[in-house]
């Protein structure tokens, strides 16, 4: 017997506590909390808390809009 699972059930709660946050910091890669940005690819996104841990921390990494990831990737 074949059973297909459905789609992964996304938490509204989970979206709405996810934020990007942009490298602007000189590394070519940098990795922290889990996360790798690189200069290809300075962009992350993730839970609200991990990206406060990483503005409480380091320097040189922000806040990014889904605008400004759109732009940078077209």
């Amino acid at each position: 017997e074949i059973v297909q699972a459905g789609k992964p059930e996304i938490k509204k709660e989970n979206a709405e506590d996810t934020v990007l946050v942009r490298m602007t910091r000189a590394n070519f890669r940098y990795d922290i909390l889990g996360f790798t940005f690189t200069k290809e690819h300075p962009f992350a996104a993730m839970h609200k808390d991990k990206a406060q841990q990483i503005f409480d921390k380091e320097e040189g990494f922000r806040l990014a809009t889904p605008a400004e990831v759109q732009d940078y990737y077209n």
